[in-house]
């Protein structure tokens, strides 16, 4: 169940508003599309995994990157100098936008295109990883540039949730990898019977037996 607080996540408070600042914000991230574009992925793949444990830790980190865009909409209004705005980088069409320039202002970074993939919870976990390795890169970049102790809040915050976001896919990835014999029975991986099929739950069976040709040739003499 999904519920909304009226309170965002951390008080926001620009030291005071620049619109350099703001350009190379809103252009850098394409206002709040890139952001909501990788929480609408997280809830999307969420609903498609077909594991209740993985199911949980989609959605939290979706949800994470939502309040993430609450907080960092809150910096562009601040940063923009204008606190009735309505926020739409459609409509940007005022002409002093295109008369200022942001600083160093590179090619904008789009959000990375993803493959519709259904209950592939590698394919899903990689993509976001280095989804989320990217954007932190992104913000670590703008906050070096942007001289404001209440916008680099906000950039310590949402660097921290992402790599709290990273630290939760490279667990997702590490459980993925290990072979279901360990995961079922809790087998180290140094032991004898980790990769053994005797030692795994095939078929829904305790123990079942494999038997090659020519045991079963001398269970069939022995019994004959």
């Amino acid at each position: 169940m999904i519920t909304y607080e009226k309170d965002m996540a951390i008080p926001v408070q620009v030291t005071k508003p620049d619109f350099k600042s703001y350009l190379l914000l809103d252009r850098s991230f394409q206002g709040t599309l890139l952001g909501l574009t990788s929480a609408m992925s997280y809830i999307r793949d969420s609903y498609m995994i077909n594991n209740d444990d993985f199911r949980y830790f989609y959605m939290q980190m979706g949800i994470k990157e939502i309040n993430h865009m609450e907080v960092f909409s809150e910096l562009l209004h601040q940063m923009h100098g204008s606190d009735d705005r309505y926020y739409d980088e459609d409509n940007d069409d005022t002409p002093t936008h295109e008369l200022i320039k942001p600083l160093g202002e590179k090619e904008v970074i789009k959000p990375m295109k993803q493959e519709h993939v259904n209950n592939d919870i590698t394919a899903a976990t990689l993509f976001h990883l280095e989804d989320e390795e990217r954007q932190i890169r992104l913000l670590q970049e703008c906050r070096a540039k942007i001289d404001d102790a209440g916008a680099r809040n906000v950039f310590d915050y949402i660097i921290k949730g992402k790599h709290e976001n990273v630290k939760i896919l490279k667990g997702i990835l590490n459980t993925l990898k290990k072979p279901n014999e360990v995961k079922d029975f809790g087998l180290g991986e140094d032991s004898h019977n980790a990769f053994s099929p005797n030692a795994g739950n095939y078929f829904d069976k305790p123990n079942p037996e494999f038997l090659n040709p020519s045991e079963l040739e001398a269970l069939h003499d022995h019994h004959g």
